[in-house]
């Protein structure tokens, strides 16, 4: 009976996601570099959900039940395998982000090709699926040592051998490695910041180059890194080289320095999230120096101070609205204000907005809030009952408006 059971779980998920999904990976990579492809299903208990091999590949039977979606990543994953790890792989296995993450960017890459979304729909899948990876990594950084979250361990001594032609594999016998998944998930991040840097045109135009070139050899970072900035248009680059990015990304611990729009981006999805505690938000806040960054990063963190009630970083509201009350931010930081409500604070909150407002009573932010708000209080005063939708109560000291929303 278990025997029957796993051939139809077979027959129904795995054999109908295989086609498609190798499909997908041609499209991207273009051949596969291996004649024959033979899929084997091993016992739940397998270390891992899936695991590659020339010419064949292991997945768990855990795979194959609660519908398509692990099988189809899973698969995904294995299939990137045969160009990044088996048909081209690491000099210095330290390097191992050099096989895992590419596996895991191509993963995302290929299961969208392979349920042919339409480009706005595979662009919100990766960008979730970049969002959990990214709550996983920060689990990490917060719970591994420093010098284990490194993807270049040996610097300049990458790839060097003994006289014996024997290498070291540093931390190689420590038994958290194991358990960790810094190489998959910062090597990610480093391919995903290439590609959304480089748009996605380019760098998977390289990327069909360089397995092309290196089909069958092993590489180090510097190998895959000096040819996609000597292949690419100089106007692309922006700044990019080799030792910025050794520096930013491989050979530092930590989480990698975002750029601005990266930093709105994440500040973005997290707005969007249900919970988020302050713990979190310190940690974010430190990481990151929020309050020193340029203003569209600070407005989108003043509006995560303001939505999560995190007292503690009400001085970067502050700061926000009287210094950059007048740039083109100032239409969101309307509806910054309009999102505060009652609660815990709320006075704190009432007196940093007329702090903010009050110093500039003739200012066009003051004409703007006078147009904008105070005749929208006195419709939605008029038909809120009907509507259902909560009162706003108004009081104000020159323009330094007190905006309170009952819930």
């Amino acid at each position: 009976m278990w025997l029957l059971c796993l051939t139809g779980a077979c027959q129904e998920t795995l054999l109908q996601l295989i086609p498609p999904c190798l499909s997908a990976a041609h499209s991207v990579l273009g051949t596969h570099p291996f004649s024959r492809l033979d899929v084997l299903i091993v016992p739940a208990n397998f270390p891992s959900l899936g695991m590659a091999s020339p010419h064949i590949m292991f997945l768990s039977q855990s795979i194959l039940t609660g519908g398509s979606h692990l099988c189809g990543t899973r698969l995904c994953h294995e299939i990137a395998h045969a160009w990044f790890g088996l048909a081209l792989g690491a000099r210095d296995w330290t390097e191992e982000w050099l096989s895992e993450g590419f596996a895991s960017h191509l993963e995302d890459v290929f299961w969208a090709a392979a349920q042919q979304l339409a480009p706005h729909e595979a662009r919100e899948q990766q960008e979730l699926r970049a969002c959990l990876r990214w709550r996983r990594l920060q689990d990490e950084m917060q719970s591994s040592p420093a010098e284990m979250q490194v993807l270049r361990p040996n610097k300049d001594k990458t790839g060097h051998t003994s006289d014996s032609g024997a290498s070291v594999i540093k931390h190689g016998l420590n038994p958290e490695k194991i358990f960790m998944q810094v190489h998959y998930l910062k090597g990610y991040f480093l391919l995903r910041f290439l590609a959304e840097r480089l748009g996605d045109e380019t760098y998977f135009s390289f990327l069909r180059k360089f397995v092309h070139a290196f089909h069958g050899q092993l590489i180090l970072s510097q190998d895959f890194l000096q040819m996609l900035l000597e292949n690419i248009p100089e106007e692309k680059r922006l700044e990019l080289s080799v030792e910025n990015i050794y520096q930013d990304w491989l050979e530092s611990s930590g989480i990698p320095k975002l750029l601005p729009d990266q930093l709105v981006l994440l500040l973005e999805h997290l707005l969007e999230q249900k919970t988020l505690s302050h713990r979190t938000l310190q940690s974010l806040q430190r990481t990151y120096h929020l309050q020193d960054q340029d203003a569209e990063v600070r407005h989108r963190w003043c509006e995560l101070i303001v939505k999560r009630k995190f007292t503690k970083a009400y001085e970067s509201v502050e700061r926000f609205l009287q210094e950059d009350q007048e740039r083109p931010q100032r239409d969101s930081f309307i509806h910054l204000l309009l999102a505060w409500g009652t609660g815990p604070g709320h006075q704190r909150r009432d007196y940093v907005a007329a702090k903010a407002v009050s110093p500039q009573p003739r200012s066009s932010l003051g004409a703007s809030l006078s147009q904008r708000l105070v005749p929208a209080r006195h419709a939605q005063k008029a038909d809120s009952h009907k509507r259902g939708l909560p009162p706003w109560i108004w009081s104000g000291a020159a323009l330094g408006f007190r905006v309170l929303l009952h819930r």
